[in-house]
């Protein structure tokens, strides 16, 4: 079961916010738990809690806006998903938005289940991305968290640039590699060049005496010699013939010159084999235990030589065995095999006391788990026949039934007279299980990225890509990860782009991190997308810059819908100052005839006052297709003076005009008067009423003003398109008076309905009340 995602809800009218809040409750099935919050500037104090997963804000609000909100969150630093939701749908302010770090825009509607599911949509999608990235973060934490604390000296490696070389080596023809590094014996160097450690832990730096990472880069090639150079030709045709897994004892040296034994075991990462990007190399000092077996070897020596030193030798030895961190037994082949040997290690570890050890009916192989019962047998039959044998490593079960994993390496000694079996465990369980646990983390890791719904690219500091997920190559139009993988990021985005892009890529290694940058991007195929890129740097145990991540999003919807509400604009405007044109030509006739008409009669002031208001309607209505619909609620106006002064020029003598006392109310009083003139005309044009009525109903949250009238029903199918755009039952009408009505009642953020029946028409206007 999924968490409840807590959704902080910022909206200054109560009403909205106890409807949004209903609505998700109906549509999510208690899966969102909405908080509501009318004062902006609460905000912060509830993010203190961090019990909230998504901040849904409205835009404009008194106090602070949507936007400054926004703002003030990001420059707090605080790491929550903003949505913008919002009745005020300006491209400038979307643009704003986006631009200053929301997660979505979205605009309210007038179909509030449409605009609620989009909005739970939203925010399930946006939390769902947040605790995506949350979750690979914490992985990529645990994965460093374990692989620096590893008791165990482990190397990070990349052998990419290696299996490409190998790849053209079997496309020249080249079967047997062994053979063909014989007689290229430069080519080992070179190949050694091509291998790229990423990282190392701390255990490493130790066992080579580093102070830090520098120093130990710094002194690598000291580390080896030309001995550890021929066992890292066998290991390279271990890659070579498709093994995952290589193991063998290597010389080296610390810093300081000393020299160390050490068995290096290769591992390739699952997920890796046919690239070798990431490999993981082990590390385990066993010079100690190579020292424990020259002094055991010397010890054997001195008690074939004499006697007489046979028990200081044994003394010796036994001192050197219970000391060591490894369990030592010696394992007899006379009277069908037995220990005679065990120390104090092999007690720990195992269980056991050594009595029960020593003692003639002690099974030696129930020490050995099922699967690696034979493998042991088989060793122990070569030593039987003087062969020496190769470490192994193998499953060993305690006396309570644990298992632990060892390395066992044998050697064929005389022990008082008889041949003997030395053999020293090294207890590598804790290492198993870290390696096991890396495994886990990095497969976590990759399904994070995997189910991305975003396409996410990781590059080296040279812009190399390194990884990508399947988004990424669906994005960019390829086959597979291996079109995309080893190639330059840059090759993704225009020429044009380029000196931005390393602008950017500059500035992400300068601050962390830079999010929402549009670039023009490139497919496969040579198409050209509109896309947002986000980078971040992905950072060492040290703390220096090791590698980049990017998360892209194609924005071509987004782009075409922003081109088409430009377009919309333009041609709002285009058509109003068309219309501007001609009206205007017309007032200025009638303003003329009407001065002529003055020398006649003493009235016609009334016409001039009209065609003035109409100029002034006309002015502002032009500013208003310009602006997109910005009207102004500057002006407290009361609508008696308002509709009687309007009925007064606009209503017939005929028809009877009452209405109730209205309230004042802030709006843009201009727009406003077109609203109710324009009502009144489509009334005595379509309905001829004898009466036209003007009610109020005031509520808790809103006023309604019903303007109603005793005309002509409006049948149904026409009341459902009465306020679209160009709609009208007239042959020369445009059908732009109730449109117009609409906008500019949305506008001001209220709304408007019609009914009609045998009785009457009414138009509702609702007007929320502000706060």
């Amino acid at each position: 079961m999924e968490k409840v995602i807590n959704v902080l809800h910022v909206d200054d009218e109560p009403s909205f916010l106890q409807l949004t809040k209903q609505y998700m409750n109906i549509l999510g099935d208690n899966e969102l738990e909405v908080h509501s919050l009318s004062e902006p500037l609460k905000v912060f104090n509830q993010l203190k809690e961090g019990k909230f997963d998504v901040v849904v804000t409205d835009y404009q609000m008194p106090g602070m806006d949507g936007l400054k909100l926004l703002q003030e969150i990001r420059d707090q630093k605080i790491d929550i998903p903003v949505i913008i939701f919002t009745g005020r749908g300006r491209e400038e302010v979307a643009i704003n938005a986006l631009n200053l770090g929301a997660n979505y825009y979205i605009e309210k509607s007038f179909d509030p289940k449409s605009q609620f599911s989009e909005l739970r949509h939203v925010i399930r999608q946006v939390v769902k991305h947040k605790r995506m990235e949350k979750a690979l973060t914490e992985s990529e934490e645990r994965y460093r968290i374990i692989f620096d604390g590893s008791p165990v000296s482990l190397w990070e490696e990349d052998f990419s640039d290696v299996k490409r070389y190998f790849d053209q080596l079997k496309a020249q023809g080249v079967e047997d590699l062994k053979q063909y590094l014989d007689s290229h014996p430069n080519e080992v160097e070179n190949i050694t060049q091509m291998v790229k450690i990423l990282n190392v832990n701390y255990t490493t730096l130790e066992m080579y005496n580093a102070k830090n990472i520098t120093e130990f880069f710094e002194g690598l090639s000291t580390f080896f010699d030309e001995e550890a150079t021929d066992l890292f030709k066998e290991e390279l045709v271990a890659l070579f013939n498709g093994e995952t897994v290589y193991q063998n004892e290597f010389p080296g040296y610390k810093l300081t010159g000393e020299r160390i034994e050490v068995i290096v075991r290769l591992s390739v990462i699952a997920g890796y084999e046919e690239t070798l990007e990431r490999v993981i190399v082990s590390v385990i000092d066993i010079t100690q235990q190579k020292e424990v077996e020259k002094s055991l070897r010397m010890s054997v020596k001195q008690l074939e030589r004499t006697q007489k030193t046979l028990s200081e030798s044994e003394e010796k030895f036994r001192t050197l065995a219970e000391k060591s961190p490894n369990m030592i037994f010696i394992y007899s082949f006379i009277k069908k095999g037995r220990v005679v040997y065990a120390n104090s290690k092999s007690e720990e570890i195992l269980g056991y006391e050594r009595e029960e050890f020593y003692s003639l009916d002690f099974d030696f192989l129930s020490l050995i788990a099922p699967d690696y019962k034979e493998s042991i047998i088989s060793n122990f039959q070569k030593h039987s026949k003087g062969e020496e044998v190769d470490p192994i490593e193998y499953e060993l079960l305690t006396k309570s039934g644990e298992k632990i994993t060892g390395i066992l390496t044998t050697k064929l000694i005389d022990f008082k007279g008889d041949r003997a079996i030395l053999g020293i465990i090294t207890d590598i369980t804790g290492f198993k299980q870290a390696q096991e646990e890396l495994k886990r983390s990095e497969e976590r890791y990759r399904q994070l990225i995997e189910l991305s719904p975003d396409a996410i690219i990781l590059c080296d500091l040279d812009m190399k890509i390194i990884m990508v997920n399947q988004q990424a190559v669906k994005l960019h139009g390829a086959k597979g990860q291996k079109d995309l993988i080893g190639k330059n990021a840059f090759d993704f985005i225009v020429l044009e782009d380029h000196d931005r892009a390393m602008n950017n890529f500059t500035k992400t290694l300068e601050m962390g991190t830079i999010r929402n940058i549009e670039y023009s991007m490139i497919k496969e195929d040579g198409t050209i997308f509109p896309a947002d890129l986000s980078t971040a740097v992905i950072f060492d145990e040290k703390g220096y810059p090791a590698s980049l991540i990017g998360v892209i999003r194609d924005i071509t919807e987004r782009k075409i819908a922003e081109e088409k509400l430009i377009r919309q604009k333009e041609e709002l405007s285009d058509f109003a100052h068309f219309i501007a044109h001609d009206l205007s030509n017309c007032l200025t006739s009638i303003e003329g005839y009407t001065q002529l008409l003055d020398l006649e009669y003493d009235e016609t002031h009334i016409i001039s006052k009209q065609v003035e208001y109409m100029k002034k309607l006309l002015t502002r209505s032009l500013a208003l297709a310009d602006a997109g619909l910005a009207v102004k609620k500057d002006e407290d106006v009361d609508l008696n003076i308002l509709v009687e002064g309007i009925a007064e020029t606009v209503i017939p003598k005929n028809v009877i005009f009452t209405h109730d006392e209205l309230p004042i109310i802030l709006c843009d009083q201009d727009r406003l008067a077109q609203v109710f003139t324009n009502v009144f005309e489509n009334a005595i044009l379509h309905g001829k009423p004898q009466k036209i009525m003007i009610k109020v109903k005031t509520s808790e949250n809103s006023h309604e003003i019903l303007l109603l009238n005793d005309g002509e029903k409006i049948p149904s199918e026409i009341q459902k398109r009465i306020f679209d755009y160009g709609f009208s039952t007239l042959k020369d009408s445009m059908g732009l008076g109730l449109s117009i009505v609409r906008k500019i009642v949305e506008a001001h953020g209220w709304g408007i309905t019609v009914q009609s029946d045998d009785e009457s028409t009414s138009f509702q206007i609702t007007i929320p009340l502000e706060e």
